[in-house]
């Protein structure tokens, strides 16, 4: 609906909900509950939330979760997890500037005022809207292929 298209992707759409799932989910309470724990101590204090969300937006987000996101997708997607990475090295910040737009905040009142059990069920909620504009950021480099190869098809 976003992208004006008349069908669904449905391999697309599998790989989202699979990567959200297994990494949003899971991946994501180990890492801001035991390892940011861990390294930053359990305090909801200012100071420690914004060391977390520092971790989160400038090492996790961009060097972990969206090289795996990609490499997952284009994976699923048959085209291979080295060619996810190589888009992900050329789309990078256009991913990144809504990413810290939106979640810097979020994270950081995540990790100061949201209790750590109801961390990951704020950041499901907010990712609804988050997946939305990754997917849509991160197929744009597709759409032009698409587009480019059907002019020249005429």
């Amino acid at each position: 609906m976003v992208e004006g298209k008349d069908r669904v992707d449905l391999k697309r759409n599998f790989a989202f909900a699979t990567f959200s799932g297994a990494y949003l989910g899971c991946g994501q309470h180990y890492i801001y509950n035991v390892v940011m724990t861990h390294l930053f101590g359990q305090g909801r204090d200012l100071k420690t939330a914004l060391k977390k969300t520092a971790a989160e937006v400038l090492c996790h987000e961009p060097l972990v979760c969206l090289p795996l996101y990609y490499a997952f997708e284009d994976t699923v997607l048959g085209v291979g997890a080295m060619n996810g990475l190589t888009r992900y090295s050329t789309e990078w910040l256009d991913c990144m500037k809504p990413y810290w737009g939106i979640w810097t905040f979020i994270h950081l009142f995540n990790f100061s005022i949201t209790p750590p059990e109801l961390r990951i069920g704020l950041v499901s909620c907010v990712s609804f809207v988050w997946l939305i504009i990754l997917s849509y950021v991160s197929h744009q480099a597709y759409e032009t292929k698409e587009a480019n190869a059907s002019c020249k098809e005429l």
